[in-house]
């Protein structure tokens, strides 16, 4: 699942990385941007926990070729006057609206990261971001793909946090794998748009290009434990049989339910006979009943 949700392949508007101070998310939010790259005409980052320069390193040319980096990390409070930077009083959307190009078709943002929004602003405000950047057109005519943000864990609450998950489609939780050969391990949430709800833990590997490789499922004890549940037959140590052998089974196969219609009894039950029917009438000893005045027992 998580390689479909990185290639795109299952559809996902709003996608979070949870990473901590354990497992950094920075690189699986480059494997996304790598991918949008080939899905959509350019990739606007904003870069809030470091600098453009530090952002963009790594990335492939051709990948860089479709990335436009905003700076949001230089002079957030504002305190340089520095106009081309984002600062935290000011609203994202309209100041992505002022470099994105009229000339795409589609679009996809990268936010790098939510954590420093969420310590200048209140937790209603990044939902309601959220909520904007995928259900408004940021530019008419423009088509924005997907919205990939990260949030470092072990700097907020439960409540906010929970909060920020309830409007994303699909969440994933980093954690470090026990394999040194693996970057790390991805607890995966994803709301479909039929709504089921998908969960599932993959351990994923990631190359110096950004390329997810590697993806396997991890079993968790729960699963482990009701697989080994599975293979045990209950009726193996008992006294008396309760299993059925061949002959048995044939046996019961072959009995006929009475609430159960075979052919020739819907055969019965839905044929119709050529006789008529006739209701007959016996007047009782007690009924008074005058035909020449048939109303004569009313009291009028």
């Amino acid at each position: 699942m998580l390689k479909s949700i990185v290639t795109g392949k299952e559809a996902s508007a709003t996608l979070i990385i949870k990473d901590s101070i354990d497992v950094n998310g920075r690189s699986l939010l480059k494997a996304f941007i790598t991918t949008l790259s080939r899905r959509v005409d350019m990739v606007y980052a904003v870069c809030l926990d470091c600098t453009v320069e530090r952002f963009a390193k790594g990335i492939p040319l051709d990948v860089a070729a479709r990335l436009h980096c905003l700076d949001g990390y230089s002079d957030p409070l504002g305190w340089n006057n520095q106009s081309d930077c984002f600062q935290y009083n000011e609203d994202l959307v309209e100041f992505l609206q002022k470099y994105i190009e009229r000339s795409h078709s589609k679009i996809a943002i990268v936010i790098d990261s939510l954590s420093k929004v969420l310590q200048h602003q209140t937790i209603t405000y990044v939902c309601r971001l959220l909520h904007r950047l995928q259900s408004e057109s940021l530019v008419a005519g423009i088509e924005c793909v997907q919205v990939v943000t990260m949030v470092h864990t072990d700097l907020h609450e439960a409540p906010s946090l929970n909060l920020i998950e309830h409007v994303c489609s699909t969440i994933l939780t980093l954690t470090q794998s026990q394999n040194p050969q693996h970057t790390g391990v991805c607890s995966l949430l994803h709301k479909k748009s039929s709504g089921k709800v998908w969960r599932t833990m993959e351990s994923f590997t990631l190359t110096d290009t950004f390329e997810l490789e590697d993806v396997t499922e991890v079993k968790t004890a729960v699963q482990r434990k009701s697989e080994s549940d599975d293979t045990v037959d209950p009726a193996a140590n008992l006294t008396f049989n309760l299993s059925l052998n061949e002959k048995e089974r044939k046996a019961r196969n072959q009995v006929k339910l009475p609430y159960m219609y075979d052919q020739t009894r819907k055969t019965a039950a839905l044929s119709t006979t050529g006789g008529q029917g006739k209701i007959f009438y016996q007047p009782d000893d007690a009924d008074d009943f005058d035909e020449e005045d048939p109303d004569d027992d009313l009291d009028i």
